[in-house]
């Protein structure tokens, strides 16, 4: 009987310990990632160098969202006046001793975003991101590892990308596709939303 009983013992064990780094992670994003302020149009990545790895396959990683500290007592959560910048940090997190690989370059091949309002309808994309979206031709570079000592992540000003000229709560959605064992995964984030409110009044 306790042996039928031990393979899920080992499983709720690894979620335990999967979702305790995740909260580490989460904790590390709040202090570590506050310094970079405001960002342009462009994409911001910071990444570990392209290695060949002795590692073995990752089996526990995740996709961390944070908005900027807007507001310092949330990073899933923030308010902002209608033409204020929100800027987003996505970070890859191995939780394990493993890797997993993934490509930089053609932002939205790797990534899916969906923004929609309360009723659940999707917020129309900028000029500028519907023509970054379409005509997107810079070099993809693959073969970058993320492992438990260097995660990767990425910032951008989705202000740029999405229209969030009008009042209203949003919430942000988001994948990525990494690589491990030579097999692609998409791995989700967790959400994070934002209330726009009107600008101040003219004095």
């Amino acid at each position: 009987m306790n042996d039928l009983r031990k393979p899920g013992k080992y499983i709720l064990i690894s979620l335990s310990l999967c979702l305790l780094a995740y909260f580490t992670a989460r904790t590390y994003h709040q202090s570590s990632l506050k310094d970079k302020a405001s960002f342009g149009p462009s994409v911001v990545v910071e990444t570990s160098p392209t290695v060949t790895s002795a590692l073995p396959p990752a089996h526990c990683f995740g996709l961390f969202v944070a908005l900027d500290d807007h507001d310092p007592d949330s990073i899933t959560f923030q308010r902002y006046r209608v033409g204020e910048p929100i800027s987003v940090t996505v970070t890859v997190l191995v939780f394990d001793a493993g890797h997993l690989l993934l490509t930089e370059g053609r932002f939205w091949r790797d990534y899916t975003i969906s923004v929609t309002d309360r009723q659940g309808h999707s917020l129309p994309m900028t000029e500028y991101g519907q023509r970054i979206t379409n005509n997107d031709r810079s070099p993809n570079i693959g073969g970058i590892r993320v492992d438990r000592d260097t995660p990767y992540r990425v910032q951008f000003r989705i202000d740029k990308w999405f229209d969030f000229s009008h009042p209203g709560v949003y919430t942000i959605n988001l994948t990525r596709r990494v690589w491990v064992a030579g097999a692609a995964q998409t791995i989700t984030g967790n959400t994070v939303s934002i209330s726009i409110i009107p600008p101040p009044p003219p004095p």
